[in-house]
Order: structure tokens, then sequence, then C-alpha cells
């Protein structure tokens, strides 16, 4: 028997959706699309950041370098690992994901900000 490819779908036209909410990203309603945000700058740019890691080893403040647990293989967790490698620190691990702090008030789902502060205090406390 023939397996038959699925029926096509009319796909809307993406270009004429209406643009999204900024709300439904944490920015705010009057965004004017001009990305100058740091959290939306520095996106692209941070990639490519070189760290001064004599710099930060001889820093007269500790370093401490947090992973979310539900994050370790994304982005963030893996830079947070690759940054604490060369400084000679574990990173912390903090409960929820990157954006484990929050409460969900951005337009994304809630991380876990209780069990992240309680972490965070054991964390600074050290």
């Amino acid at each position: 028997m023939a397996h038959e490819p699925p029926a096509s779908r009319e796909v809307p036209d993406y270009l004429s959706q209406p643009a999204p909410d900024p709300a439904m990203f944490g920015m705010p309603t009057e965004d004017d699309g001009s990305r100058t945000d740091p959290l939306m700058a520095n996106m692209i740019t941070c990639n490519g950041h070189h760290h001064d890691f004599d710099a930060l080893k001889a820093a007269s403040t500790r370093v401490v370098i947090g992973v979310g647990t539900e994050s370790g293989q994304q982005l963030a967790g893996r830079a947070g690992r690759a940054v604490a490698g060369p400084l000679g620190i574990a990173p912390a691990s903090f409960p929820g994901g990157h954006d484990g702090f929050s409460g969900g008030e951005y337009g994304m789902g809630a991380g876990k900000p209780d069990e992240f502060a309680a972490t965070l205090r054991t964390v600074l406390d050290r």
C-alpha cells in the first residue's frame, strides 16, 4: 500500500500577520522597534565577547557564575560553564532555567523565584 503525503495546508503569509505584542516578550508596550534594550542588543554581540580571565581572577570580589538546572545545555548554561572553567570555579546551580528568578510577569512561563531566592542567599552567604 503506497503511503500518501499529507494534504498541503494553507499557511498565511507571515508578513501580512499583525506584529507581536511586545508585552509577550517582557518588553514595554510602547516599544519603538529600536532594539536598544541591553537584553535585546547583546544577544548577537555577547557571543563574540572575549573575557579577560586574568583580570576576573585578580578581582578583589568573589566571582559567582550561576547556571539554571533546567537550561544547562542551552546557550546561557553552556556559556556559564565556559566562563567558570577558566576561572577555576564551579558554576552554582539555580532552580529553573536561565530565567529561574522570574515569576511569569514577563509573558513567559514562570521560573522558580522562591527556590531561586533561597539558593541565591545560600550561594552568596558562602
